[in-house]
């Protein structure tokens, strides 16, 4: 059943948001061809994979930033090698860079 196969896909997204899941991988795990999978995807959820991926870890690095963690731990923690890159997404995700963010939960840090 496809919405079985989307489900399980955003539950396999949502377990790994810690790193950079794959198109390739998440459609083997589910057993669909990523080509397919993807169309799939943007039909049932009204986002691409990608889209779904990165809105996953930016609110997991959203989470960890509200604890104040330092931006390259988080970087790190949702799966970007480069904290310079997760700060561009990031900034295009919420309007602000990892560092105000987090200021505006931590004033003092």
């Amino acid at each position: 059943d496809k919405h079985a196969a989307i489900e399980k896909a955003r539950q396999y997204v949502v377990q790994n948001a810690f790193r950079d899941v794959s198109l390739q991988e998440t459609a083997e795990f589910v057993g669909l061809h990523p080509a397919y999978l993807s169309v799939l995807f943007k039909e049932t959820t009204g986002e691409t994979f990608i889209q779904y991926l990165t809105r996953n870890r930016m609110e997991l690095a959203k989470s960890l930033l509200r604890k104040g963690l330092k931006i390259s731990e988080v970087s790190d923690r949702v799966g970007y090698m480069n904290p310079r890159h997760f700060g561009e997404v990031f900034k295009r995700y919420t309007g602000m860079t990892p560092g105000q963010y987090r200021d505006a939960w931590h004033p003092s840090s």
